[in-house]
């Protein structure tokens, strides 16, 4: 019984399987503990697990192509007479800060 080693993945191998993340927004998952976990494989040179980004990309996906199941008919049939929320107009500028408040 033969297996093929796991290989490790240079950053633009990864970027490519996983849409184009750039490098800041992998670090951020990867801090939050939402991405694999680099090897280091070098002294300046990082890698991730061939089945490591697999997998995460498999559980990216799980269910995206499920078959949704609701009846629409019934949605259509009841009103939202929920009301739109105000409008409340946009501050510009900085907030006024203790040097600019009134004297008294």
């Amino acid at each position: 019984m033969s297996t093929t080693p796991d290989r490790i993945l240079r950053f633009k191998e990864v970027q490519s399987r996983i849409g184009g993340y750039s490098r800041m927004h992998v670090d951020r998952l990867e801090k939050a503990e939402k991405f694999p976990k680099r090897v280091q494989i070098g002294a300046n040179a990082v890698g991730w697990m061939e089945s490591d980004i697999v997998a995460w990309v498999a559980s990216r996906t799980r269910g995206l192509h499920a078959p949704i199941i609701a009846d629409v008919t019934d949605a259509a049939e009841i009103p939202d007479d929920t009301p739109d929320p105000p409008k409340v107009p946009r501050k510009r500028g900085r907030p006024p800060g203790p040097a600019h408040q009134p004297a008294h």
